[in-house]
């Protein structure tokens, strides 16, 4: 549950994280609550991508090997996530 819940949480954070950008954008304040967000919530979905690479690409074929399959592959593991963690939190309520 471990991915799957990481991967739920960053991904319900970086879009909790667009509404407080624009609001202190409107307001024009420094968005420090927004960038907090969106930093931890963009860094749970990171820390998902570079397990599935293995570590961080320190070559230039290895960074185009993981732009071009390996964060495509775990953007795409973003709904199969939500709904095994909801499968997860139903079965452990039965």
């Amino acid at each position: 549950m471990g991915i799957d819940l990481n991967l739920a949480i960053g991904t319900v954070l970086t879009f909790l994280a667009i509404p407080a950008l624009a609001s202190a954008w409107a307001d024009r304040r420094f968005p420090l609550a927004g960038i907090v967000t969106l930093v931890i919530g963009l860094g749970l979905i990171l820390r998902i991508a570079l397990s599935a690479h293995g570590e961080w690409p320190v070559t230039q074929a290895s960074a185009t090997d993981f732009a071009t399959q390996t964060v495509p592959q775990t953007l795409a593991m973003i709904p199969d996530a939500f709904i095994r963690l909801a499968g997860e939190v139903y079965h452990f309520f039965l």
